[in-house]
């Protein structure tokens, strides 16, 4: 997780300064630092989305996620809604 620790200890590893003053960096260095940076979070987000999809994928109820009656009162509706349209 990219947090403000991670952040800091990732910076450390990354920038080179020519003493104890950590005060200033490089511009370019900085854009090539947040471009790393970013690059970590889009890592960690596709991860999380393939997660997410293989749970999908391993649902063998298609419905699963909609509770019993939820989805027994969206059959009925919709039915309802298709045989009034088609009695119009």
């Amino acid at each position: 997780m990219i947090n403000k620790k991670r952040i800091n200890e990732e910076a450390n590893a990354f920038f080179e300064w020519p003493n104890h003053d950590k005060t200033y960096v490089t511009t370019t260095s900085m854009l090539i630092f947040v471009n790393m940076i970013a690059e970590m979070v889009r890592a960690e987000e596709r991860e999380e989305c393939a997660k997410a999809a293989e749970g999908f994928a391993d649902n063998s109820d298609d419905r699963k996620w909609v509770s019993g009656s939820l989805y027994d009162t969206l059959r009925r509706e919709t039915a309802a809604s298709i045989r009034k349209r088609s009695n119009a």
